[in-house]
């Protein structure tokens, strides 16, 4: 949660800018194809900052089920060979880019198979895959199944977000986002919107939902308090809306500039 909302911060903790993204762009899908080139266009982002993949499948027909960008789930090895791997080649030929933040398009996978030691192979967000990518060490990149975030060097360290300063001396991690929504217009006005706020205080509320006792996703709850501090500190409002059995965390809110979950 620190980490995504550096992007109050100064360009220096948040990885830098333009000159330092990487869009990633599924050649197989023209709805990835168009997002990419607007964003690129839009955030003035180097031309050949672009890596070119082939994942079959493509984004979903229907816009009212967007459960994933592609009709399939990415199993482990075609995630390494068809969307890791090409990252990869193209950091390494390319170092002098200094690429700290990477952008998935609409049309890659949200849910690829990882391999993890405890249950072998379990689904994870593709971002946070990525985000760990050049650890070789399986369970801090994917998480042991029931132990998340003990023993992870990543879990509850505040620091920038620069593969070339890796945490403790060892552990490169990168930012990653997805470029992703209901339809293709939706992706654009998404962008939009993030340009027309850039350097400005956010007039809504950071909205910091907390999950049920017993839920793994609670490992964020304990830190919920330094994000306030942080928010709060900037003048930036913040709530913290505790869990419902029967409610949704957003339900009557109209003010939303950003949530956690």
């Amino acid at each position: 949660v620190p980490a995504l909302l550096l992007g109050f911060a100064s360009p220096a903790f948040a990885g830098g800018g333009p000159e330092n993204v990487l869009v990633v762009v599924n050649d197989l899908c023209p709805e990835s194809i168009d997002i990419a080139q607007y964003y690129v266009t839009k955030r003035d982002i180097p031309r050949h900052h672009v890596v070119h993949v082939k994942i079959p499948g493509g984004a979903p027909r229907d816009p009212k089920k967007p459960e994933f960008a592609q009709r399939e789930m990415l199993s482990w090895t075609d995630y390494q060979s068809l969307l890791e791997a090409p990252v990869k080649e193209w950091i390494a030929a390319h170092k002098a880019s200094h690429i700290t933040i990477i952008v998935l398009t609409r049309g890659i996978p949200v849910v690829s198979e990882a391999k993890n030691s405890d249950k072998g192979n379990v689904p994870r967000a593709t971002t946070h895959l990525l985000a760990g990518m050049m650890i070789e060490v399986d369970d801090l990149r994917t998480g042991p199944t029931g132990n998340i975030g003990k023993g992870s060097p990543f879990h509850k360290h505040d620091e920038s977000i620069d593969p070339a300063v890796p945490i403790d001396g060892k552990w490169p991690i990168y930012g990653v986002g997805m470029l992703n929504a209901y339809t293709v217009d939706d992706v654009k006005k998404m962008i939009d919107l993030s340009i027309a706020s850039d350097a400005k205080k956010p007039d809504g509320t950071v909205y910091l939902g907390k999950s049920k006792q017993g839920d793994p996703r609670g490992s964020y709850n304990p830190q919920f308090p330094l994000v306030e501090d942080f928010c709060r500190k900037l003048g930036i409002k913040v709530e913290v809306v505790p869990h419902e059995e029967k409610g949704a965390l957003l339900v009557g809110r109209t003010d939303v500039a950003y949530y956690a979950y």
